[in-house]
């Protein structure tokens, strides 16, 4: 003969208090996503790329439509937020040359060799040179972890 056991099982249901904040203690959100309205004031034109002012900063070039570029958005911006290093942002188009070997770019201080594989890219301009020419996500967010 077969022995059938029988559970109840009572459901408890409690009210947890949620905490959140709306006070920003800095000039960074809480809130894990950003916006380039943000860094507005920190968009060039890709002609304007080694012209900058700073001695030492980043130039990152993404388009509105790149998956990738989107990925990275709320770190990108977190990182130009906090002003580990001056950052600029240059939404791709079709000025901006694509190239299959961007070892041409660097050490150039004038754009006529200067390129990118895709979108997202990051260029690290020294005294008006390319130093650093890379794309692909990961490899833009190892080298933003490298200059903290």
């Amino acid at each position: 003969m077969k022995k059938m056991i029988y559970t109840s099982i009572l459901l408890l249901t409690t009210t947890v208090p949620i905490l959140t904040s709306c006070t920003l203690l800095s000039n960074k959100s809480s809130i894990k996503t950003h916006t380039y309205d943000e860094v507005i004031d920190y968009h060039i034109s890709f002609k304007n790329l080694l012209k900058m002012e700073d001695f030492e900063y980043f130039a990152y070039i993404y388009s509105p439509r790149c998956l990738h570029c989107e990925s990275i958005k709320y770190q990108v911006i977190e990182y130009a937020l906090d002003d580990y290093k001056p950052m600029y942002f240059i939404v791709f188009d079709e000025t901006i040359p694509l190239i299959y070997d961007i070892s041409i770019s660097l050490n150039q201080n004038t754009l006529s060799n200067v390129g990118i594989l895709g979108t997202p890219a990051m260029i690290l301009v020294v005294n008006g040179y390319v130093k650093i020419n890379i794309s692909g996500g990961d490899v833009i967010l190892s080298l933003l972890d490298a200059y903290k």
